[in-house]
């Protein structure tokens, strides 16, 4: 891993670990949930993981797709929780709502 601004200067796992999370945390837009956060700190340090190891010549290759697939997974997971589910509206309140709207 590297460093943006030189792009030879290695970075720290901990530091991708943490432009991860406020990359994670930046697309959430708002103070994670106690899960929210969880699921970010799984989500940041597979995807670390499955960086480093996909670098590492000594690593199997079975092992680096096992490793880069349950980062994905996370990050989907992540990312679907941070996706609030749209209320479902009934007949009584699609009523009211279109009345409101029709006196308002």
């Amino acid at each position: 891993m590297s460093s943006p601004a030189d792009p030879h200067k290695p970075v720290s796992a901990q530091e991708r670990l943490a432009t991860l999370r406020k990359a994670y945390q930046k697309a959430l837009g708002r103070h994670p949930t106690v899960i929210e956060r969880q699921l970010m700190h799984r989500a940041a340090t597979l995807t670390v993981r499955a960086e480093i190891a996909a670098s590492d010549i000594n690593i199997n290759a079975n092992d680096v797709v096992r490793l880069d697939r349950a980062a994905q997974r996370a990050r989907e997971q992540m990312f679907q929780a941070f996706v609030k589910p749209k209320p479902k509206l009934d007949m009584q309140s699609i009523e009211a709502e279109l009345r409101g709207a029709a006196h308002g």
